[in-house]
């Protein structure tokens, strides 16, 4: 189905992985498929939640449920949704991991993605002010409301935040915002960042050099000034969607192609990608992949550009006011990829050197042959070398549970084949 072609084809465009693209995966997960269904038939407890931030989202959630024990709230990134935690071989995919680790998991889903197209007010479909966000207010609404909401659930003081991608970007915000900062550094652990996205300066992704440089955001807005690839939208035909990026493109993007967006990496794992395409892209709003472009043209870390005028309202200012990762409050700790073309390690070190003075950065480690994306879809002997460093760090702030969990996971050798057949 032309759906699930364009699905596969972004997700394609991600991992960078030269293949051939089919119209559905005879194994694993479908589009059909519910997160609790196939967490059941995993044989795990899980349940679904709704979150409301303090800006009137209702936000999806799930939890893999091991209650009492230490929690793992897991951030996706930029359209994606939970599912990513879970695409790949059950041995493989982190969130099933981590909750045979003995983790209380949850999967959180950011502002209008599949999941979370609620809101006390607007109507996603009718209502162009449901769709006036970026990653800073999923970092200063979001983030506090998930936080909140789980920590009532469970009972618990404080938890450690995992996030990817624009799931890094929004935490950034959150422990460097005035109004929330203090919060959550009262109520996260540890923050782990996989291929975080702050510093664009230097990016390689002609995704999003052409969104930059030819201005394709704009260009977006003021086509369609709500959501972003969501899930309605993927049921276009894909020649539609290609005629549209070749036309703001001036003939450049003229075919949505492999390694246009964020790296190619030979540990990444084909089954995965399928799957993982299954529920991927899950839309965003246009504004943050405009906001993705700003940082790319200002070289900044900065709030969302409004124009001069609108600033002034807003900032009190004409330009848009840095968010200083100087001021980070939470331990932190850093996964990079090597071929990731969106998360460059030119910016990456950026990073490195802005959060070291803070004495907040914990670990810091790149992976020379992974992708943006080989934390989810990587291969048996791509997960062998990222996942027990990840449960290393994580041991480190849930001494409670150390132990066992560093000798599980470094046990023995990884292996996949165990995809579910699709019902």
């Amino acid at each position: 189905p032309a759906a699930m072609s364009v699905r596969f084809l972004l997700l394609a465009l991600c991992t960078g992985a030269a293949v051939q693209i089919s119209a559905e995966s005879e194994t694993g997960i479908s589009f059909q498929d519910k997160i609790p269904d196939y967490l059941t038939s995993l044989g795990i407890p899980s349940e679904s939640h709704w979150v409301e931030t303090d800006d009137g989202y209702i936000l999806g959630a799930f939890r893999l449920a091991n209650p009492g024990r230490p929690v793992l709230l897991l951030q996706h990134g930029i359209l994606a949704s939970a599912w990513c935690w879970l695409v790949n071989d059950p041995e493989l995919s982190p969130a099933l991991r981590l909750f045979h680790l003995g983790y209380d998991v949850w999967l959180t889903n950011t502002r209008g993605n599949t999941f979370s197209r609620n809101h006390t007010k607007w109507n996603p479909d009718e209502d162009e002010e449901f769709w006036a966000f970026s990653f800073t207010d999923m970092g200063r609404h979001d983030v506090p409301a998930n936080i909140a909401y789980i920590l009532r659930t469970t009972g618990k003081p404080d938890l450690i935040f995992v996030g990817w991608s624009q799931g890094t970007s929004q935490f950034f915000v959150s422990m460097t915002d005035p109004r929330v900062k203090e919060y959550v550094k009262s109520t996260v652990r540890l923050f782990v960042a996989l291929s975080p996205v702050a510093f664009l300066a230097n990016q390689k992704s002609n995704f999003f050099a052409a969104l930059g440089n030819m201005h394709v955001a704009d260009a977006v807005m003021a086509y369609h000034p709500y959501a972003f690839l969501d899930a309605t939208e993927t049921g276009a035909p894909l020649q539609r969607i290609n005629e549209f990026f070749c036309r703001v493109t001036m003939g450049i993007m003229c075919k949505l192609t492999v390694d246009l967006f964020c790296g190619t990496s030979s540990e990444d794992e084909w089954g995965a990608i399928t799957n993982m395409s299954a529920h991927f892209p899950a839309g965003t709003s246009v504004r943050s992949m405009l906001h993705y472009q700003q940082l790319y043209l200002s070289k900044r870390f900065a709030e969302f550009d409004f124009g001069e005028e609108k600033n002034l309202e807003v900032y009190g200012n004409k330009t848009t006011p840095v968010m200083d990762l100087g001021e980070a409050t939470v331990p932190t700790a850093l996964f990079g990829a090597g071929h990731d073309l969106l998360s460059d390690l030119e910016d990456l070190s950026t990073l490195v050197t802005t959060l070291a003075p803070t004495e907040m950065l914990e670990f810091s480690n790149v992976w020379p042959q992974f992708s943006h994306a080989t934390w989810f879809v990587g291969n048996p002997t791509a997960f062998g070398k990222w996942f027990p460093q990840l449960v290393r760090v994580l041991a480190k702030y849930t001494p409670e549970e150390s132990q066992a969990q560093v000798a599980q996971a470094s046990a023995g050798t990884y292996k996949s084949g165990l995809l579910r057949q699709a019902t």
